[in-house]
């Protein structure tokens, strides 16, 4: 059987374990506190439940590259929805 092949902006193989790992989550900003902290929207893929969800990644934390935190929805879906 063939194995899929996803691979991210820096061509780097991007495995089934790596959607699986949530975010660091000191670094996101709850809802209620969205206002007064600066920070980017961002997605996750939630390995459970098949979908990805947005969550509000603060400005002091580096974005982290090769990790499950994707620019946009699309990204998200395209790059996990396929291991699931």
């Amino acid at each position: 059987m063939r194995k899929w092949s996803l691979w991210s902006r820096t061509n780097k193989r991007f495995s089934s374990q790596d959607c699986q790992l949530l975010p660091a989550w000191h670094c996101v900003i709850e809802y209620a506190a969205r206002a007064r902290f600066a920070h980017s929207e961002r997605y996750f893929y939630q390995w459970e439940d098949h979908k990805c969800y947005l969550m509000r990644w603060s400005a002091h934390c580096a974005v982290p590259q090769n990790t499950n935190n994707f620019g946009s929805p699309n990204d998200c879906m395209d790059t996990c929805s396929g291991w699931a």
